[in-house]
């Protein structure tokens, strides 16, 4: 093996572990952001507990997985004031520049 071909393999391999580390981080990211929402959509004057919020998410998808809220107006308060919120406050965060100091 030459020096040349040695230099390429190391190379190929430092990119592999950087693109590695990148989708990593992405994949953490991304499952933080769903606990993230499903917890900041439950929060309000009617308390509906995460495991209700994935619930009427799976509901609304066709899938009878999961409870439904508990409390008569659950479900509206999710989806006609929280789910909005959540959804305006994702967009705004993810369309918002790196502050570079």
């Amino acid at each position: 093996m030459t020096t040349v071909t040695a230099g390429l393999g190391s190379l190929r391999d430092r990119i592999a572990g950087r693109v590695a580390t990148k989708v990593g981080l992405f994949a953490v990211l991304g499952a933080l952001l769903v606990v993230v929402v499903l917890f900041g959509a439950g929060q309000g004057a009617v308390n509906v507990p995460p495991q209700e919020v994935l619930g009427s998410v799976m509901h609304k998808l066709g899938l009878d997985i999961g409870p439904m809220p508990t409390h008569p107006r659950g479900d509206d308060a999710l989806w006609n004031v929280r789910f909005p919120r959540v959804a305006i406050a994702v967009l705004v965060g993810a369309s918002s520049p790196p502050q570079v100091r």
